[in-house]
């Protein structure tokens, strides 16, 4: 029976970071052809899913093997959240730059659904990553999810939409996100969704 060691937990811990990095840089790579991002999302999901059990293996060939899987049945997510996001963040900007009388309530309503749209489509990744079914039946149980587990819910949209925001307020961080976004915004979130 082995003690955990201050040097083994350091091993450990950089390993788990190396891990994210890679992953996150294949995540950003999978997503340039922007068809291909839903199968990406959700391939990064499972790996994470089973980085969070410690379940991985190598995180090139997992995450190539649920890439592969995966690739097929995402379109139709993919369209949602392309759609989705361009919905939300253009009408966020219009709130922002039209000087319409009780336009912070409106964009408060856009940011309230920004936020719930996030958590949704992070339980639908989460849904596709782990279970085999149509575009319709996963956004269905991530509906039901968001619901049955609503502080979760609200937090995971809460979260991406606070590193969204600090991410563009500070510009430079984009730089850095090909190497650690996806592992900064999304582990997290594998480690509640998991749970």
């Amino acid at each position: 029976m082995g003690f955990i060691t201050e040097d083994n937990f350091y091993n450990r811990t950089m390993t788990k970071v190396f891990d994210l990095c890679l992953l996150s840089l294949l995540t950003t790579l999978c997503c340039v052809p922007v068809v291909t991002a839903g199968a990406a999302l959700t391939s990064m999901y499972a790996v994470m899913m089973k980085m969070t059990k410690n379940q991985e293996g190598p995180i090139i060939a997992s995450y190539l093997k649920e890439f592969k899987q995966n690739l097929k049945g995402s379109f139709g997510g993919t369209a949602i959240l392309i759609l989705g996001a361009v919905l939300i963040g253009f009408d966020l900007s219009m709130w922002t730059q039209n000087d319409i009388e009780g336009r912070s309530v409106f964009y408060g309503l856009t940011l309230a659904v920004g936020i719930l749209f996030v958590a949704v489509m992070n339980w639908y990744l989460a849904v596709r990553a782990r279970f085999e079914e149509t575009t319709v039946q996963a956004l269905q149980n991530a509906f039901r999810f968001a619901v049955a587990f609503l502080p979760v819910t609200l937090t995971i949209g809460l979260y991406t939409l606070l590193l969204v925001w600090v991410m563009l307020k500070y510009s430079v961080l984009l730089l850095f996100f090909p190497l650690a976004g996806y592992a900064l915004i999304c582990y997290p979130q594998a480690v509640l969704i998991g749970g």
